[in-house]
């Protein structure tokens, strides 16, 4: 329980990262500080968790495209600039590219922590 607990922290954390790095990094993107990225990061992984498999049901026969994920990701990046305050995200070029550095470095921490 611990370890799944310290886990989950773990790449909470990770992901405030990225989305707090790709404010510095990608035009377009905006967190104002760190808490936001945080909360960021929360509604990000709650609406994948919650809304990614309803969207992948309702895509069906499009799953296989290997750029829906992709998609799937940067949709999710852009809703959570809708609810959280001090995270902006301005069109989907830089919902991509957010999306990509977090799943990037999502998955190092996977390698990195093996979690």
């Amino acid at each position: 329980m611990l370890t799944s607990l310290f886990s989950w922290l773990v790449l909470w954390v990770v992901n405030a990262a990225a989305v707090f790095v790709s404010g510095r990094l990608i035009r377009g993107i905006e967190v104002e500080k760190f808490t936001s990225a945080l909360a960021a990061a929360a509604v990000i992984s709650l609406s994948g968790f919650l809304l990614g498999p309803l969207l992948r049901l309702f895509l069906g026969p499009l799953n296989w495209l290997p750029f829906i994920p992709f998609l799937l990701g940067a949709l999710f990046f852009w809703l959570a600039s809708l609810f959280v305050p001090g995270f902006k995200v301005r069109g989907p070029v830089a919902a991509l590219l957010g999306s990509l550095l977090l799943g990037f470095l999502n998955g190092a921490a996977h390698w990195f922590f093996h979690i």
